[in-house]
Order: C-alpha cells, then structure tokens, then sequence
C-alpha cells in the first residue's frame, strides 16, 4: 500500500482519527508512535451508537489488555511496559487497525456461515403468535446501551419455571424485586411457557440450567460483550425479515454469521458479537446464565445436542463444498451482509 495515501488518510479519515492526531514515525510510516488528544471531551459511545459494521466498532468491546494480546500475537507487534504509551488505549486500536488494513496475510476476515437447529414449525408459530401480542414498552431501559425498538429481561423464579400466585406470595416474603420479577413473569406467562417448549426440544439440560430470558423486537447491530454471562446462551429469532444473522467473532481473523431464523443457536456471548443488517420485523429470544457454575470460556459457537435431520445434513455437505467467502476489512461491504 503506498505510503503516502496511508499517511493523508490517517490523518484526514474520522473513522481512524476519532478525535486524535495521530503522528507518524519517520522511519516508518506504518507504525503510530504518538497521539495528541484533542482538548473537547468527547462522549463515551455505547454498542448502541456505533455501526456494528464497522471494524473498530468490533474491537471496542475488547478490553486493553485483550487488544494488546491481539497486536502481538496476530501481528508479531509488542509493547515495552515501561513506555508511557504502553496501555494507551487509542494508539493501541489505531496499530491494529493499521495492522488489519495493511497485513497481506491478516487483511481479511473470513466469514464462516452457520446455522442453528430448526424447531417444530407448530411451535414456531405458536413463538411467534406470542411475540406479536406482547405489549412492548416504550422504553428500552432494561438494557439502554443495545439498540432495539423492545427489550425485556424475564428472570428465572427460584422455585419453579412457571410463574404462579403462589410463587408471588412466596417471592413477596423474599424481597420487593424478587415479586415484582415474578409478577412481570406472569404477566408474560405466554412467551415464557413457549419459550421454555423451545429450549427443551433442543437441550433439556440447559432448558433447567438458564437463569433469565431477553425477549427483543427489532434488536440491531450493537456489538458488545455480555459481561455478566458466566456461560454459553441460546439464542432464535423469528418474524418476518430478511438478513439479521447473529454474528461472533471466533477468532481475530473468523466471524461466524449464523442463521438463527426459526432456529436455535449456542453461542457463547463473552466473545464480542452482533445482529446483522436487516429489514422487517424481527424478534429475538435469548436464554443466558448469570449465577450458578461457572463455565470456562473456550469456543465462541457450539453444536447443540439434538439430531439434525437428513435434509440438515445434506445443507452442510453443499454449503461445505462452498466453502468460506472473505470480504477486505475496510471496504464498504459489510462483514455480515446477506
């Protein structure tokens, strides 16, 4: 890549710039040695204002650490601990950047397409039907840094998976939350009975192992980390739409986009990841854990324990023979486009 049209666009592009100056080695004009802060104090951004789309927008989730982990290993650039710059955070996402736009071996990001496991179309619609009749609120604060036109948290009661008089009157004696959870439970007594159908005809086991239920409307790009999982989740979408994958990214150089459509996925959402463009209207339910053992956290996607029909398995011998498609980081092309 010519120097010099790396050097302007460092300096003139706000997508690298981001409030900084950026000064550039003499010896070598591919490597930022310096950053000078701009005087305005500028809002922090949250997953919700940021087009997941975008490269930086993917690594921002990652801790400093993490990222300085990902220079040296993918792209053989170390820091020394005594350098002042050594955990500056911007200098640090600008050499990766760099080094993503630059490396011929590194420059690209492999998309790796997968799908989850289909359930029964009865149940499906059933799902569906009760999406349709829940009245969302008008707010999304149950979780205002993600992006969506409806999100609501059902949590788990400690005593039974379905919500009761008698749970309430139970969870009164416990707290105030505990009893207004378990009223909002009942309240959304439909999508929770159907949505616990779902989990149990895919995995039994973790049909008893999840502590809480994200049911979202039109959820949105938004990549982000779930900080507080202690475990892989499940994740389905369904409505009708076109496009919104669940993407992750498995490795610095793998994001796998997965078609959750009437189907159920396993992902484990400590790795960053996002929904995809998409058009229509488009629901989600997700199964996450947050108390209870902790499992150590390995591979970003896994395959569910259910048998996959034959018609399934002939769909992974072609999409197979396909094999993986790569789109250049840094063009206009999303990573996750249908």
């Amino acid at each position: 890549m010519n120097t010099q049209s790396t050097r302007k666009r460092l300096l003139e592009d706000k997508k690298f710039i981001d409030g900084c100056r950026l000064i550039l080695s003499p010896a070598d004009d591919n490597v930022l040695t310096e950053t000078e802060t701009t005087t305005d104090t500028k809002k922090k951004l949250s997953a919700c204002d940021r087009d997941a789309n975008d490269l930086r927008s993917q690594l921002e989730p990652i801790s400093t650490p993490q990222l300085r982990k990902r220079l040296h290993r993918t792209f053989g650039i170390s820091f020394d601990d005594s350098d002042e710059n050594a955990y500056d955070r911007e200098l640090i996402m600008q050499k990766l950047l760099i080094c993503y736009e630059n490396k011929e071996d590194t420059s690209l990001r492999s998309i790796r397409y997968e799908r989850g496991v289909s359930i029964d179309p009865k149940l499906l619609s059933d799902l569906l039907t009760e999406m349709e009749r829940i009245p969302w609120p008008r707010t999304t604060r149950e979780r205002p840094k993600i992006l969506a036109e409806g999100y609501v948290i059902l949590q788990r009661p400690p005593s039974s998976s379905l919500p009761s008089k008698e749970n309430i009157k139970m969870t009164t004696k416990a707290n105030n939350k505990a009893k207004n959870e378990a009223k909002k439970l009942q309240r959304f007594n439909g999508i929770w009975t159907k949505a616990i159908e779902a989990i149990e005809s895919i995995d039994k086991s973790f049909a008893k192992q999840f502590t809480a239920l994200a049911v979202t409307k039109n959820f949105q790009g938004s990549a982000h980390i779930d900080t507080l999982n202690i475990a892989p989740f499940y994740g389905i979408s369904l409505g009708n739409f076109t496009g919104g994958k669940l993407c992750v990214e498995c490795s610095p150089t793998l994001v796998a986009e997965i078609d959750t459509k009437g189907k159920l996925a396993k992902v484990d959402g400590r790795f960053v990841h996002w929904v995809s463009d998409h058009e229509g209207t488009r629901y989600s339910l997700i199964y996450y854990v947050t108390s209870g053992e902790v499992i150590p956290q390995t591979t970003a996607i896994f395959k569910p324990p259910s048998v996959v029909d034959s018609d399934e398995k002939n769909q992974d011998k072609v999409e197979e023979e396909k094999g993986k498609r790569t789109f250049p980081v840094g063009t206009s092309t999303s990573l996750c486009a249908m």
